[in-house]
């Protein structure tokens, strides 16, 4: 985000990712260094990588084998059932900005999800 915005404050924010499809999304985390969301949910479970200025926020979570594996079959549960529309829809639309001045481009444009 201090890409964007050059303000100091916002120095190792990242957008978050929406939850939506994610199993479709691999590689994982914000370098791409995981490649399947078990890794992922086994990674917070240990307390993401410990060092010096680790947020006192991030702290093993302690799931035993079984609970990270319900962990990632819930996860899989957030993959939609049209996919396949989707990336139709994706491929239809116009490359390039939407006109935010037209007070009517997203009623037009509206997904059909």
């Amino acid at each position: 985000m201090y890409t964007i915005t050059q303000d100091p404050n916002d120095r190792w924010k990242f957008r978050t990712p929406p939850l939506r499809n994610v199993a479709l999304t691999a590689p994982y985390m914000h370098n791409g260094g995981l490649s399947t969301l078990k890794e992922v949910v086994e990674f917070y479970n240990k307390g993401g990588i410990q060092n010096e200025v680790l947020s006192p926020l991030m702290f093993p979570l302690n799931l035993s084998e079984r609970e990270v594996d319900y962990l990632v079959e819930f996860l899989k549960t957030l993959t939609g059932s049209n996919i396949d529309e989707l990336i139709l829809d994706a491929r239809a639309a116009p490359i390039g900005d939407i006109s935010l001045s037209d007070p009517n481009w997203f009623h037009e444009n509206k997904p059909k999800y």
